[in-house]
């Protein structure tokens, strides 16, 4: 599935994941959440660290463990 968005939604300072997205996310599969799971701090700022701050980092590693949150929520029903 593909959403897009604009820079401040995707590289924002703002934690929350729109709660109109959340049924698209709750469908979202192992490779996916595998892949998920292995972004990091590090990793990030290797590949894109000279774009974004520390906290747009922090946010979007805040949005990806919500997503990971969603996904595994909808696993266990």
């Amino acid at each position: 599935m593909l959403f897009l968005t604009g820079h401040g939604a995707a590289f924002g300072t703002g934690t929350a994941v729109a709660k109109a997205l959340e049924a698209a996310l709750a469908k979202t599969g192992p490779e996916m959440q595998s892949r998920l799971r292995r972004l990091d701090a590090a990793g990030l700022k290797k590949a894109i660290g000279e774009h974004l701050s520390d906290p747009e980092i922090k946010a979007l590693l805040a949005r990806r463990d919500r997503i990971l949150e969603i996904a595994g929520s909808a696993a266990g029903r």
